[in-house]
């Protein structure tokens, strides 16, 4: 391992106590989907957007995960299994 990957898994292992709500798209087109995945917290919940790279940030999906994510009301959301996505 070099020193940059060194470094990046050392900030990894530590990880976030807050819970983190991931965006991503199998659409995006311009960066690969499984990028976004968060494989080193566990508390991350993964909601898919059906939309393209510059689309997401406009996606009423979007917003619609972001305010209930603020709101307090995750439950509102469909996340996608973590497990199931790292099988495709």
């Amino acid at each position: 391992m070099d020193e940059l990957e060194l470094e990046i898994a050392e900030r990894n292992a530590i990880g976030f106590s807050q819970p983190i709500t991931v965006l991503f798209s199998k659409l995006d087109g311009i960066v690969s989907w499984k990028a976004a995945l968060d494989i080193y917290n566990k508390q991350a919940r993964h909601v898919e957007i059906d939309g393209t790279h510059l689309g997401i940030g406009f996606h009423c999906d979007s917003w619609r995960a972001i305010g209930y994510t603020l709101a307090g009301q995750p439950e509102r959301l469909t996340f996608a299994e973590l497990e199931d996505l790292l099988v495709e």
